[in-house]
């Protein structure tokens, strides 16, 4: 009688929630290459007091108000992604001087992000372009990198 291997109980709660998905993909697979990475793969860069000061002054001048409480996002880089298309415009809801509001940006031909998929988990990914974030919001630049209006 061949032994059967034994799965932890994380590993036992993924193959049931892919299986409840009506995903097409091999649970097993899926579960097993989730939590390998899960096990093995660590966040190899630190949190220094300068990114969170930076971030914490991105978000004060943009939302124009002192942000309440922080927030630990946990998310892993894959190594490879689905890339599925440029993005041509970005909408959002955010809280700027204390009132809900939408903004859309439309990225110019040459700033548009690649959007991507990682194959295993479908987190999807803003990756490349040319653009940044300023207090006033997504900026396009230009090849030389200057701002565009």
């Amino acid at each position: 009688m061949a032994k059967r291997k034994r799965h932890s109980a994380k590993f036992d709660r993924c193959v049931r929630d892919v299986r409840r998905s009506g995903s097409a993909v091999d649970p097993f697979a899926v579960c097993q290459a989730t939590l390998k990475k899960r096990a093995y793969v660590r966040n190899p860069y630190e949190t220094s007091q300068g990114d969170v000061d930076k971030a914490y002054k991105l978000y004060r001048e943009f939302r124009e108000q002192i942000p309440k409480r922080g927030r630990v996002v946990e998310f892993e880089m894959p190594k490879v992604v689905m890339i599925m298309g440029n993005i041509n415009a970005i909408e959002y809801d955010t809280t700027r001087r204390g009132k809900v509001e939408k903004y859309r940006h439309a990225f110019a031909a040459g700033s548009r992000p690649l959007l991507c998929a990682d194959g295993a988990t479908g987190q999807l990914f803003v990756i490349e372009g040319r653009y940044h974030v300023t207090p006033r919001g997504i900026v396009d630049l230009g090849p030389d990198g200057d701002e565009l209006e």
